[in-house]
């Protein structure tokens, strides 16, 4: 047992969580919306694994994990549902205390409906590749959800955090796809995407990730907002 994967994933939350007692951001200090963010979006995202992996669109390499599964997902896998999250808010929030002006913020709704439209049209034309299908679908009917009715003001950033965090992505993702291993600790079934990589990442898990995020902080943004309300009386 070599628990690569485990690995990974602690490499990933160290500086986020050792960097969350700082005063400047304060990310502790949002624990509790965090949290519940996490877990809302981590149960939609654990039962699409759970269907995707029974039915073989995505599999994991036992040579790298613990041992331990939960509803045929290793332990790994649902800690990657909590630290991914924890670590990449965390990058929303540095670059929202860090950069004062929203550089996206007159674009953030024309991208999303933009990109939303784009992904539901690329969603239709390879509706027989499951992971094309429905990871665009999903995406894009968020981001036209986020772009037509919620039109929220924090678009801009998150698109910025977005692009950011695509740097760490191409890191944890290249070892979990096998870039920098003998073999992939995750692997993906072809037939069901689109064989497009990007070195040896699908492309569709750019857009997964996008999605993850943009749930996870679309709950986060509501649950602080209705935190602060109360005060906003007095």
């Amino acid at each position: 047992m070599n628990p690569v994967y485990l690995y990974i994933l602690a490499g990933t939350l160290a500086i986020p969580l050792l960097r969350s007692f700082e005063p400047q951001v304060n990310y502790i200090s949002n624990w509790k919306s965090l949290f519940k963010a996490i877990s809302i979006t981590g149960a939609f995202f654990i039962i699409w694994d759970v269907i995707f992996t029974h039915f073989g669109v995505w599999g994991f390499n036992e040579r790298y994990l613990v041992g331990f599964n939960v509803i045929n997902l290793p332990i790994e896998e649902w800690l990657f549902f909590i630290i991914i999250p924890y670590s990449s808010i965390f990058i929303y929030d540095c670059l929202n205390f860090f950069i004062q002006k929203d550089i996206l913020g007159r674009f953030g709704q024309t991208i999303a409906g933009g990109l939303g439209i784009l992904l539901l049209i690329t969603a239709g034309i390879f509706h027989s590749q499951l992971y094309t299908f429905w990871n665009f679908l999903l995406a894009g009917l968020f981001l036209v959800f986020q772009a037509f009715y919620l039109k929220s003001s924090y678009l801009g950033r998150f698109f910025v955090a977005y692009l950011v965090h695509l740097l760490p992505f191409f890191i944890v993702n290249g070892f979990l796809t096998g870039s920098y291993l003998d073999e992939p600790i995750v692997w993906y079934n072809n037939v069901e995407n689109l064989s497009v990589r990007i070195g040896t990442i699908p492309i569709e898990d750019s857009i997964y990730a996008l999605l993850l995020l943009l749930m996870n902080i679309t709950i986060y943004e509501k649950l602080r907002s209705k935190e602060v309300s109360p005060n906003s009386h007095d």
